[in-house]
């Protein structure tokens, strides 16, 4: 299969944004170096619970370090996790990463999270002068997500596992009730995403009907993989194309287009410098102008002429 380049992407995802389709999918990349990554994450829980640092880098590896560390935080009592995840997320001075900055430069009604901070809300507060909503996996907030897709209300970021007001100073609402719904580790995943069959509705209406645009997330977590695997097994193919943007050789580009139709689009990253995502921040900043420069209707209306068995309904569009 070919790699899709981004001079065919960008005005695809344009066209999809302002058909109210694109809706990004943001993972722990966009919100480095301010936070740590899932490895480092890891490695200060580990230091948290006192267990002794975990061996090996490798996804499975880090799986088994997670649970490890997960369960004996939570066996010493209620908000033990929550206070060493909060205590990992914070630094000081807070710097907002560039990506978060350039996602948030484009109005998104909705978007979806696996991180734990506030980087990228206060980044949509900061640039449109608007608090953004931020939902959990709760009933009440699954509901509200599905409201999201079909009203005009406030931009939404809905936290799929759980969510910490940390670290920007400014706050947002529900986030004593997300912090219940914590979630690290894969073992914690698996049992949230067949425990939560409302959760799993929502999601799989999102991933049916929108083409999710994955930002800093590596597509390598094996429970979101099977649970896009569960949703096309009970519904079949995806109406539409996925997009993720990801570096050079970190993907399966055609397992990911051919199983889950997610179309990587790659971008090089410095040998000397692994951590430089500038190329990333260049497409987000290429997809703002594409979608400020895509033709778009601003109004659909018609009007019906005078009653006859001739009688045809005239359309009209303004741009």
């Amino acid at each position: 299969m070919m790699k899709p380049d981004w001079r065919w992407v960008a005005p695809r995802l344009a066209s999809l944004y302002h058909r109210g389709l694109l809706v990004p999918f943001i993972g722990a990349g966009l919100s480095r170096p301010a936070c740590p990554g899932w490895g480092g994450l890891i490695t200060r829980l580990e230091a948290a619970a006192a267990t002794g640092a975990g061996t090996g880098e490798d996804p499975l590896s880090l799986i088994r370090r997670a649970n490890k560390t997960v369960l004996a935080l939570r066996h010493r009592g209620q908000g033990a996790l929550e206070k060493a995840v909060r205590e990992a997320l914070t630094t000081t001075p807070v710097t907002i990463p560039e990506s978060a900055t350039c996602l948030a430069d484009i109005w998104w009604p909705l978007v979806i999270t696996t991180n734990y901070d506030n980087l990228y809300p206060s980044s949509v507060s900061s640039r449109w002068k608007i608090r953004p909503l931020v939902l959990g996996r709760s009933p009440m907030h699954c509901f509200q997500v599905g409201r999201v897709l079909r009203e005009p209300l406030a931009p939404a970021l809905w936290a799929i596992q759980g969510y910490l007001d940390t670290p920007c100073d400014e706050h947002f609402d529900f986030q004593n009730q997300l912090a219940s719904e914590l979630v690290v580790g894969h073992e914690e995943y698996r049992r949230v995403t067949h425990r939560e069959p409302h959760f799993r509705r929502a999601f799989a209406e999102i991933y049916r009907n929108r083409s999710l645009l994955f930002v800093g997330s590596g597509l390598q977590d094996q429970y979101l993989l099977d649970l896009f695997s569960e949703i096309r097994e009970f519904y079949g193919p995806n109406g539409h194309l996925h997009f993720a943007f990801a570096p050079e050789g970190e993907l399966d580009v055609d397992f990911l287009l051919r199983e889950f139709q997610v179309a990587v689009v790659e971008y090089s990253v410095p040998s000397n410098n692994p951590t430089d995502h500038s190329n990333r921040h260049r497409h987000l900043r290429e997809l703002k102008h594409a979608i400020d420069v895509a033709p778009s209707p601003s109004r659909w209306d018609y009007q019906v002429a005078r009653p006859s068995r001739d009688s045809v309904a005239c359309f009209s569009v303004e741009h």
